[in-house]
């Protein structure tokens, strides 16, 4: 199965049809939200296929909420605004509520790939690798010496607290 891409949008035909055309150029399938509702029963049931949501900013879709639902995790995809206002307005707004990255509209579906392109490649970046160099895997992707480290030190002050509270009791 493809990686997708969730679009959120007030239902204007040629936004979803420019987002349907970058999303075919950068290998994705794409799946759309045309009210808040929509959008929320498709984050209850997960989004562990979706690589990255557009939403289009409208007041009509309650799309800062929406921002900030699609952001609710560590494991989340990441989100594009797509924006009516100046992107320089607009930018410190929507990444307040959770999105990577703003796209004024009009645009064309080669501006919007390139963007789907760069999001996405961050997003890979800040992802914990799950395994080590030779293959082996890591233990909830995180780096098994560091998770010692932070273990250790947690195991003597418990300890040490336990040890303290006998005393005490």
């Amino acid at each position: 199965m493809k990686p997708s891409i969730l679009l959120v949008a007030n239902g204007d035909r040629e936004l979803n049809t420019t987002v349907a055309e970058a999303a075919k150029r950068t290998g994705h399938e794409i799946r759309t939200a045309d009210s808040s509702r929509e959008t929320f029963a498709i984050l209850g049931l997960g989004l562990d296929d979706v690589d990255l949501a557009i939403v289009d900013v409208d007041p009509i879709l309650h799309s800062l909420a929406i921002l900030e639902a699609l952001s609710y995790s560590d494991t989340a995809p990441p989100s594009v605004a797509l924006v009516e206002v100046d992107e320089a307005e607009a930018t410190p707004l929507v990444r307040r509520h959770g999105a990577a990255a703003c796209l004024k509209k009009p645009f064309g579906a080669d501006e919007l790939a390139t963007l789907i392109e760069k999001v996405c490649a961050y997003a890979c970046r800040k992802k914990p690798l799950t395994c080590d160099k030779w293959g082996h895997l890591r233990a909830s992707g995180t780096d098994i010496r560091n998770s010692r480290r932070e273990l250790v030190p947690n195991l003597i002050k418990t300890s040490s607290q336990v040890a303290v509270d006998s005393f005490t009791h």
